[in-house]
């Protein structure tokens, strides 16, 4: 693909890195604001995703995982929580 394979792991790592970062900051900030998922987000998720192009509900949650699931609704709700709690602030720069 034109890459060396020393420039491929330096790309792999940093992408690791990005990934871990933001899901200890995800984390950060639902533990602080008390985001939760509840119950009741994860079955309306599963049943509203499931119509994609899955058989059912269950061949939904089987496919993706329920640690998944849970983990970007939990991102779908800090995202939308940072979104309107920003503050944007002018620069002079």
């Amino acid at each position: 693909i034109g890459v060396s394979e020393e420039n491929y792991d330096k790309s792999v790592k940093e992408l690791a890195e990005q990934s871990c970062a933001m899901e200890l900051i995800i984390h950060a900030v639902a533990e602080a604001e008390n985001i939760t998922v509840t119950n009741q987000e994860y079955e309306l998720a599963c049943m509203n995703y499931a119509t994609y192009g899955y058989e059912s509900r269950e061949e939904f949650e089987l496919f993706f995982g329920k640690d998944y699931i849970i983990e970007t609704l939990l991102s779908e709700k800090v995202a939308a929580f940072v979104v309107e709690n920003a503050v944007i602030v002018e620069s002079d720069r």
